[in-house]
């Protein structure tokens, strides 16, 4: 169903047009189906110092915790059946973003120690003002691809790289 708005009754009062047809209750019986759904979306704004350094950033959190402070302890406490389910879904849709990525998987720290993993199994997200994140291929950078040549494991290589210059604790 495609709605057109204005319609009459927006040209008659203005203060219908601060709302979403969605969300006039009052207008939005047609799409009750879409606006429960909507309701049960949670959005996260990820902001990265906050997930690699959750305890820089002391205070009480903000309901809901919409800047991801605490996502990776919710990854980790995710069983994991769901996790990998939830992982798969994610992992398809950035395949269309990023066609290079071959499989993501949930991995703690210590396990990016282990030798066998290499440059080209890490993908490395940094923020840019410009695009939003990129993504890089961990191999793809020289620096790395350097150390890892030199014996380090990926973690020794890769994520030095992943500490912020500056984190701004003032907000």
């Amino acid at each position: 169903m495609l709605l057109n708005r204005p319609d009459k009754q927006d040209n008659v009062d203005d203060m219908r047009l601060t709302q979403t047809h969605l969300e006039q209750i009052n207008a939005n019986d047609c799409f009750k189906d879409i606006a429960e759904f909507f309701e049960s979306v949670l959005y996260l704004h990820l902001v990265p110092q906050l997930l690699r350094h959750p305890e820089a950033f002391s205070g009480p959190g903000i309901p809901g915790d919409p800047l991801g402070r605490s996502f990776l302890e919710r990854v980790a406490l995710t069983p994991q059946k769901f996790r990998n389910s939830r992982l798969k879904k994610i992992e398809e849709a950035l395949r269309i973003a990023v066609p290079q990525l071959k499989q993501l998987t949930y991995q703690k720290a210590d396990l990016l120690s282990d030798k066998g993993i290499g440059g080209e199994e890490v993908l490395l997200l940094n923020p840019d003002d410009q695009e939003g994140t990129k993504v890089d291929l961990a191999s793809s950078i020289q620096e790395i691809k350097d150390l890892l040549e030199g014996g380090l494991s990926i973690a020794d290589a890769a994520l030095p790289r992943s500490v912020p210059n500056v984190i701004n604790l003032r907000g």
